[in-house]
């Protein structure tokens, strides 16, 4: 029932910043004045610095990107937050359990509902969530360790100086073929 306790409060939180949104957020008259003549005093600096004065590559010098890349600048500083998300309002566990009949602790209970349950209170549809939830985590460690482990091969693999000057990369031992190794790992 912790869902129905905490939805009044979500709706009034929300009322109340609907109402004092403007007031909270508003800009003084003093920072619209610095915004104003930090604007012109970019303005001034876009007449006279171009790419060729800084540190970017000659590829990167596209006049037509810069210009993009500027009206994106001004669509983000145009945009206005929402006041709520509409993505996230509703959103509920889709498989409740007992505990939630439990009053919520809101002096800093737990995110994972799960932690504080007993095995008693878990439902079928519980366990199988949870089980799910395993071998999804299990499937990304394997994955992630499997890269890990396949980029520590390559960084293994040091330069050494050649006796004569040039560099090579060390190889294998004699018998031993990484390339059958790795597909036997997969």
């Amino acid at each position: 029932m912790a869902f129905i306790q905490t939805s009044p409060y979500k709706g009034l939180e929300k009322y109340v910043m609907t109402k004092l949104f403007s007031r909270t957020f508003a800009s003084v008259p003093e920072d619209a004045k610095i915004d104003r003549e930090v604007s012109e005093k970019i303005c001034l600096l876009q007449t006279f610095l171009k790419p060729e004065h800084l540190d970017i590559p000659a590829v990167l010098h596209n006049e037509a990107s810069w210009l993009l890349a500027e009206k994106e600048l001004q669509k983000i500083n145009t945009f206005k937050a929402p006041q709520a998300s509409p993505t996230l309002q509703g959103q509920t566990d889709p498989t409740p359990t007992r505990m939630h009949d439990k009053e919520e602790d809101t002096s800093g209970g737990s995110n994972y509902p799960y932690m504080d349950a007993e095995a008693g209170e878990l439902t079928v549809g519980d366990v199988e969530r949870l089980l799910s939830l395993y071998k999804d985590v299990v499937t990304k460690y394997t994955s992630l360790y499997k890269a890990v482990r396949h980029l520590s091969m390559y960084k293994t693999e040091n330069l050494v100086p050649h006796s004569e000057g040039t560099s090579f990369l060390l190889t294998q031992p004699e018998g031993t073929n990484t390339k059958i190794d790795h597909q036997r790992e997969n």
